[in-house]
């Protein structure tokens, strides 16, 4: 899922949870897997977009945090020491 959360290999995630139909899936249906282990395609794309919008707000915030330190650190007034 970190990959997924820098943009990279959505495309894959998104293919395995789409596949709705076999011969891609067992849609044998059990007490742990009512819909056997095929997916939902319109579930999919909600919930990836939702997931890579929600981290990739995340990963941005941190860069531009680290930015925005780094940016204070060397803007900061330094104070000299005399001996």
């Amino acid at each position: 899922m970190f990959q997924t959360c820098t943009s990279a290999g959505w495309d894959g995630v998104l293919a395995g949870l789409m596949n709705d139909s076999p011969p891609g899936c067992n849609d044998t249906v059990t007490n742990e897997l009512p819909n056997g282990d095929c997916g939902n395609a319109g579930l999919a794309i909600v919930y990836l977009v939702t997931y890579l919008v929600m981290t990739f707000l995340v990963v941005i915030n941190m860069y531009i945090a680290v930015i925005l330190e780094n940016f204070s650190q060397v803007t900061a007034p330094r104070t000299r020491i005399n001996y």
